[in-house]
């Protein structure tokens, strides 16, 4: 599907007269603080949704889909970091699908547009057919060509409040997304292309950023919707898969969960020179390194470290004794996409290397 890309909240105003009708909002209390809601809701009849958290479960799709009945929407709006994107793909897959629908029940969609306005540059939710939501605390990842949003509005406005903290960890985001895209099994020149593009637009601009410039926030999002479209090509692989239960268990944001994990199994690819040569990866691997900055591409992953340590995210306190138990979460398709084969001793010993890389530093914040 060819997704419509806007520029402006005019742009986004003049799409939803063109489509007209009723507006079914799905948004976070706090963008009401942003001027492109505020827009929305005084010139168009809106259905407003905001019952869900960060992390979402499914239930909130089930909540959704019961305040979206009998409103005669004509579209779904998303604004909002990953959280609201997710929900509202969950909202629009399962809209028509009756009263005692499952996330294992067969999607019946809704059949208006869905429209994405991401006010974090990072998950890439606006550019992708996935979904993450939770039930009763397991993650699962919905994957479906009607979750794609027919258009996306990036406004660099919409991240000048953003602060510090999340600005780091969804660069991050970005960054693991390209990288992972790039060395996935599922990698194509179309996707090589779009990672590395969604870096070129990132590494200039992401210092700057991270330190309060609101000048760089357009390419930051245009960073995280080119590695978006690259991982709606290849999804993503073992850092992503490592990392989830960093955060739903821990609270490690999930850029630097993804961010410690994948520079562990960088390093651990690394280590393994006659495979990754072997398995046709170091065009994949050389390509990475020299966009990071590093001469060849045995040196990507310290390349990659040196970006991820200057973030300085918060550290947690992680017995070593989880490994075994992390171990064992893993989401064995998204390995599957990872170019080598990882055992269960050693996704384990991955694991312990994430604890000690971060809880080792000064400095660790609870």
């Amino acid at each position: 599907m060819e997704q419509t890309l806007l520029h402006s909240t005019e742009e986004l105003l003049r799409h939803l007269e063109g489509i007209g009708g009723r507006i079914f909002l799905v948004c976070g209390k706090s963008a009401h603080q942003l001027a492109v809601c505020g827009e929305v809701l005084r010139r168009f009849p809106v259905t407003e949704f905001s019952d869900f958290h960060p992390n979402p479960e499914f239930e909130s799709v089930r909540r959704g889909i019961a305040a979206l009945r009998g409103q005669n929407c004509s579209c779904i709006l998303a604004i909002g970091g990953g959280s609201a994107l997710d929900v509202a793909k969950g909202i629009r897959l399962y809209a028509g699908a009756g009263e005692d629908f499952t996330a294992g029940s067969e999607s019946v969609p809704f059949t208006g547009p869905l429209i994405a306005v991401p006010t974090t540059a990072g998950s890439g939710s606006e550019a992708t057919r996935f979904a993450v939501l939770y039930e009763q605390g397991a993650k699962m990842s919905l994957t479906h060509e009607k979750a794609l949003p027919d258009a996306a509005a990036l406004l660099p406005e919409v991240l000048y409040t953003l602060p510090p903290l999340q600005r780091r960890a969804t660069v991050l985001d970005t960054i693991c997304h390209a990288v992972e895209s790039a060395w996935s099994r599922r990698a194509t020149p179309e996707s090589r292309a779009l990672a590395m593009a969604a870096l070129e637009a990132v590494e200039p601009h992401y210092a700057a950023y991270c330190a309060g410039g609101n000048d760089h926030a357009a390419q930051m999002q245009q960073g995280a919707w080119l590695a978006g479209r690259a991982i709606n090509l290849t999804t993503t692989t073992a850092g992503h898969a490592m990392a989830y239960k960093l955060t739903t268990r821990y609270g490690l944001p999930h850029g630097w969960a993804a961010a410690i994990c994948t520079l562990e199994v960088w390093r651990w690819m690394l280590a393994q020179p006659e495979r990754w040569q072997a398995s046709g990866l170091e065009e994949a691997l050389r390509m990475l390194a020299e966009r990071l900055g590093a001469a060849e591409a045995a040196g990507g992953a310290e390349a990659f470290a040196r970006h991820t340590e200057a973030m300085a995210l918060p550290r947690r306190e992680i017995p070593e004794t989880d490994a075994a138990e992390l171990a064992r979460t893993v989401n064995p398709q998204r390995l599957a996409n990872f170019p080598l084969p990882l055992t269960g001793a050693d996704l384990e010993e991955l694991y312990r290397n994430v604890i000690r890389h971060q809880g080792r530093r000064e400095g660790a914040s609870a």
